[in-house]
């Protein structure tokens, strides 16, 4: 007994050795991952932020630099980026400027190569009728809407536009009085309300209400058999956006999305699933090959570690039910190849890119940049609000002599802000 005494002691010893061995071993392993996984985070955010200074150094030159002409000519450069030794490049396929607008793709490149991320914007001479700020709303297609609609920004569409319930637009804080800008026919027989200008390259035709705080500019007749008030001029049969002037409705680049280098994409299929758990944690981009129908109470977001997450439809999108909150909206951006209908209650904070008609017939409130490629539709509600546009959109002319100034800026590639 007395040789054994003791024993007990060295056996507790033992195990408390092997559990103290493990714990350390977990917490290592542990502790690697976090490391792993923040290494990822910084990498992204550092070629999202290259790419977001090869757009304001682009911005800059075109606006102050005296050799704008020759910088162009030297196009494509690769620079490097002050914070942690990233890269920007800068590519442009027109360099006849000031005639015609440029085009600018930047893409940044972490500082150990293994991660990009791109940013595009189009820069007009500041003369130009079209040159100003990013829009609230674009549309291609003609505009059958015949609800309330809201819009925080200017409103521009390459069709017809046709004001058949009320219509408001909204003067962001900043921005120069929303604007409405068609480059078809313009007919109102409800309530129009547009703080700034209106421009038509057809005829403007009033049987309802409009109230127009600056000027009304036609190609073709004004007639009105209703009320039109105007603060500024009136001109008819003068187009106010001849031949290049026009502005054109950004595609929906659906493939550059998904091959933007903005990390890997998960793909699932489409269809109506009892639930959809979107998990932006660790994929920046979900694609859904086929329509889907999300009836709102059925889904649920992991938002990624900054930014948005990005949803892609290879097809249409039924969304119906609830989704967020006026106080918790969901952070989303949500493109489609096809039509979008809509029925119930949704509140989104993120970028709204839809290929085909957007029907609403419920209430559907989107703060970010609306893009519809085949005209809206419906008799609900829209509530389009963009009123944090990107830091580089606001570039008039300071003072006298030519400036530079974006246009068209609310292209698929950079509009969404970070994309993880």
């Amino acid at each position: 007994m007395k040789n054994r005494r003791g024993s007990i002691v060295v056996m507790y010893m033992l195990i408390l050795s092997t559990l103290i061995t493990g714990a350390v071993a977990s917490v290592a392993v542990l502790s690697n991952s976090q490391t792993q996984g923040g290494s990822v985070g910084y990498d992204r955010d550092q070629a999202f932020y290259a790419a977001e200074a090869g757009v304001q150094r682009a911005i800059w030159n075109l606006k102050y630099n005296a050799s704008a002409s020759t910088w162009l000519a030297a196009l494509p450069i690769t620079e490097t980026w002050p914070n942690g030794n990233a890269k920007y490049k800068i590519t442009t396929s027109n360099v006849n400027w000031p005639t015609n607008p440029v085009n600018f793709q930047c893409i940044g490149t972490s500082q150990d190569g293994t991660v990009t991320s791109q940013a595009s914007v189009t820069i007009a001479d500041s003369s130009s009728t079209n040159s100003g700020f990013c829009p609230g709303f674009s549309m291609s297609g003609s505009d059958g809407f015949a609800g309330t609609l809201n819009i925080a920004g200017t409103f521009e569409t390459t069709g017809n536009f046709s004001a058949a319930g009320k219509v408001t637009l909204i003067t962001v804080s900043g921005q120069p009085a929303a604007s409405l800008e068609i480059e078809g026919t313009c007919t109102c027989s409800s309530v129009l309300k547009v703080p700034g200008n209106l421009y038509s390259s057809g005829k403007i035709t009033v049987s309802g209400s409009a109230t127009v705080g600056g000027n009304v500019q036609s190609g073709g007749q004004i007639t009105h058999s209703g009320t039109l008030n105007v603060t500024g001029t009136t001109t008819q049969n003068s187009d106010p956006l001849p031949g290049t002037s026009k502005f054109t409705t950004p595609a929906v680049d659906t493939s550059g999305l998904i091959a933007g280098n903005y990390g890997t994409v998960q793909t699932i299929s489409g269809g109506a699933p009892s639930s959809l758990n979107l998990d932006f944690s660790q994929n920046p981009v979900i694609e859904i090959n086929g329509n889907l129908t999300i009836s709102g109470a059925n889904i649920s977001i992991t938002p990624p570690a900054s930014g948005t997450g990005t949803l892609i439809i290879n097809g249409a999108l039924n969304l119906s039910g609830t989704l967020g909150t006026s106080a918790s909206p969901a952070a989303l951006n949500i493109v489609t190849t096809g039509n979008i209908t809509q029925s119930g209650t949704q509140y989104v904070t993120g970028a709204l890119c839809c290929g085909g008609v957007l029907t609403c017939s419920g209430t559907y409130n989107v703060n970010g940049c609306t893009v519809v490629q085949k005209g809206i539709a419906g008799s609900g509600t829209m509530n389009l609000n963009y009123v944090s546009p990107p830091s580089y959109v606001n570039y008039a002319a300071a003072g006298a002599g030519v400036g530079a100034t974006t246009t068209n800026v609310v292209t698929a590639s950079n509009f969404m802000g970070p994309m993880y």
